[in-house]
């Protein structure tokens, strides 16, 4: 449900099928082939720019916390 809450903001509802989005996803495509998830894709990405996993995994710790 938090997700689903992302897709509102002060300018309106945002879609997937966006333009901002569907470039941003379009940019992304670079860091993967055809079929590696949006994940894969992301985490190609942080790490073409310097992030590391460990980094990575700190990022997603904290994401998740309860």
């Amino acid at each position: 449900m938090d997700y689903d809450f992302t897709f509102f903001s002060v300018w309106g509802p945002r879609s997937a099928q966006a333009g901002d989005f569907v470039r941003f996803l379009e940019y992304l495509a670079k860091w993967g082939s055809e079929g590696d998830s949006f994940k894969t894709k992301c985490e190609n990405w942080l790490f073409d720019i310097g992030i590391t996993k460990d980094d990575v995994d700190a990022i997603r710790e904290i994401m998740l916390e309860d």
